[in-house]
């Protein structure tokens, strides 16, 4: 199931563009900041996660979908974070909630995360 919301964005005189908004996507670049922080620009991001600038933008806007499993394991080893952790991230669970358990280095609570237990 795709998390995505359209929104109609107008484009000059009557003509209207469809817009899908990826609510995952946000929310792991919203992640992917959380552990960089804002100091790092996007164009250093994209130099470690090896993407081009375009792609980010659309990614960090919502217009992208959220990556393969393959680029989130180059994304994990560009964070210097478990590819689990980023695996949740992307389906959806609270960028702040796992950025958190990161922080406090909570490995009962990151496990608890992981498998439910």
């Amino acid at each position: 199931m795709i998390n995505r919301t359209k929104k109609v964005i107008k484009k000059g005189a009557g003509n209207r563009r469809t817009v899908c908004l990826y609510h995952k996507s946000i929310n792991l670049y919203r992640f992917i900041r959380l552990i960089l922080g804002m100091s790092i620009t996007d164009l250093e991001i994209c130099r470690r996660w090896r993407t081009d600038a375009k792609n980010l933008h659309e990614f960090k806007t919502g217009q992208y979908p959220v990556p393969r499993i393959e680029r989130l394991e180059q994304l994990a080893r560009a964070l210097k974070v478990n590819k689990h952790l980023v695996f949740h991230v992307a389906c959806g669970t609270s960028a702040v909630k796992v950025f958190k358990l990161i922080k406090k280095n909570d490995l009962p609570g990151q496990i608890k995360l992981l498998f439910g237990k």
